[in-house]
């Protein structure tokens, strides 16, 4: 864990724990009284409450969504720096001349570029709710296990 995380977490837990004289970290009084009622929720749990707590642990796994969508913004960025430098190129041999060939290729990529651009800008938007659906797809209603490897193994997300 970085250095970063650990004091972010650190100061998440402020009033439960506490540095000692030797500088240690150690439970605050408070601290302890919250984690024996942790220790009384978690023995009194009934198979109803597992439900619950199989939602509550859900929503503490990794998504795939910040992934999903940093990727196509970043797509979204590549594709339209295309069509600036394909339409500069078009004005170009508009301008200077040049072989009929490119006349007809240039408009036609710029034409696809728009269309991608389109395409990844309805993704983005979309983003949220498909992603939620190939989670719960690939990786089940009640198995999320995968949700934390899966970015760990593209190597975006440390553990």
């Amino acid at each position: 864990m970085s250095t970063g995380k650990l004091n972010y977490h650190l100061e998440q837990l402020k009033g439960l724990i506490e540095k000692n004289s030797n500088q240690h970290y150690v439970l605050t009084p408070f601290g302890k009284k919250a984690v024996e009622h942790l220790d009384l929720i978690e023995q009194k749990i009934s198979p109803e409450d597992e439900k619950y707590v199989k939602i509550a642990t859900l929503s503490q796994k990794t998504s795939l969504q910040p992934i999903v969508k940093a990727f196509l913004t970043i797509s979204i960025v590549l594709s339209a720096v295309l069509i600036t430098v394909w339409s500069y190129l078009a004005y170009i041999i508009i301008s200077e001349g040049g072989p009929v060939i490119v006349y007809i290729l240039l408009p036609v990529l710029i034409a696809v570029g728009f269309g991608l651009l389109g395409t990844l800008v309805y993704a983005l938007v979309r983003a949220p709710s498909w992603v939620k659906r190939f989670e719960q797809k690939f990786f089940g209603e009640n198995s999320h296990k995968g949700l934390n490897f899966f970015p760990a193994l593209l190597g975006l997300i440390k553990y």
